[in-house]
């Protein structure tokens, strides 16, 4: 019996990848996914069981349109924060907030923060008042200062292709009785 051991090829194979730049055109409309912190104020009847919500706006102009803040929790407790995971049009970058409230009881605000997931900023805009649809106890909408945002975006600003090459070698064994 004799072995035979053969060299067919030896060679390299190459994959090109490539990081690709999206830009939308000024028509497209992209989807993001908002997370969304309120702060009910510490006050005597501060917390509301009414329908509460948020309009987000960009540097740009565009807006989410209003957005119902509304989770499987009880929502706007007296000094609690309540946390929602909405999704609605990319604003861009974010520079404002209005809040809107629809329903028969007040709500005091303290302060809404916004992050656009994967965006890597968190944008803090600060209410601090009562909100209600009757106007005698409050206002029915409200735009929230920007006080602050935190961390850095991070943005492609070109792209390259990057080329691997893998050795290989292929042998085949051969057995001769």
């Amino acid at each position: 019996m004799k072995n035979l051991i053969s060299r067919i090829f030896v060679g390299a194979i190459c994959a090109t990848l490539a990081v690709f730049l999206f830009v939308a055109s000024p028509g497209n409309v992209l989807a993001a996914t908002y997370t969304v912190t309120t702060q009910t104020g510490d006050v005597k009847n501060g917390g509301t069981n009414a329908d509460v919500f948020i309009n987000i706006s960009g540097k740009d102009g565009n807006e989410t349109g209003a957005i119902e803040l509304d989770n499987s929790s009880n929502n706007f407790e007296r000094g609690e924060p309540d946390i929602f995971s909405i999704s609605g049009d990319d604003v861009g970058e974010i520079t404002g907030v209005e809040m809107s409230i629809d329903g028969s009881n007040a709500w005091y605000v303290e302060d809404v923060t916004v992050e656009k997931n994967n965006s890597g900023l968190t944008y803090r805009f600060e209410c601090d008042l009562w909100m209600s649809s009757n106007s005698n106890e409050g206002e029915q909408k409200h735009d929230c200062p920007l006080v602050g945002s935190q961390a850095q975006s991070t943005q492609t600003l070109f792209t390259f292709p990057l080329e691997v090459q893998v050795p290989f070698e292929i042998q085949v064994k051969i057995n001769r009785k």
